[in-house]
């Protein structure tokens, strides 16, 4: 079984969480070092290319399509679920998803997907950061020199 590489918040603060984190010598990703370890160097919208379907979203369970299920080049399961927020070190700042409001606003599948993008970035999503960051996602990382 491979090891955990993210963990869900329950309760805690971004101050809180990066602190715990500081205390074991790790840290949380940097807005930029988010998206290089989700892009693991590719050149395209998204890790797996710049295909996405586009007669369902990320969410449905097809058979067919599952590329964004997949570890990128790097082995990092990294935006997969476009429900699923991941925290940087910035306070104001998720990755990897818009907390799931292209698909439930209804603009269509090709913008349910663009969250998964490796350089998406939506700033609206930062307004809820301040009632709280529970329910969303960390990685904890080992910083190098």
């Amino acid at each position: 079984m491979p090891p955990q590489l993210t963990w869900q918040i329950i309760s805690k603060t971004q101050e809180d969480i990066a602190a715990e984190l500081a205390a074991e010598g790790l840290c949380l990703l940097t807005f930029d070092e988010w998206e290089y370890a989700c892009g693991a160097g590719s050149t395209t919208l998204c890790r797996w290319g710049d295909f996405c379907p586009s007669d369902f979203y990320p969410t449905n369970n097809l058979a067919y399509w599952k590329l964004h299920l997949q570890p990128n080049l790097f082995g990092l399961h990294i935006a997969q679920n476009p429900y699923d927020c991941e925290i940087t070190s910035d306070k104001h700042t998720v990755r990897g998803s818009d907390s799931g409001c292209s698909i439930c606003g209804g603009m269509g599948s090709f913008l349910g997907w663009l969250p998964l993008a490796t350089a998406y970035w939506q700033p609206d999503v930062l307004e809820w950061l301040d009632e709280g960051i529970s329910g969303n996602f960390m990685r904890r990382v080992i910083p190098l020199p």
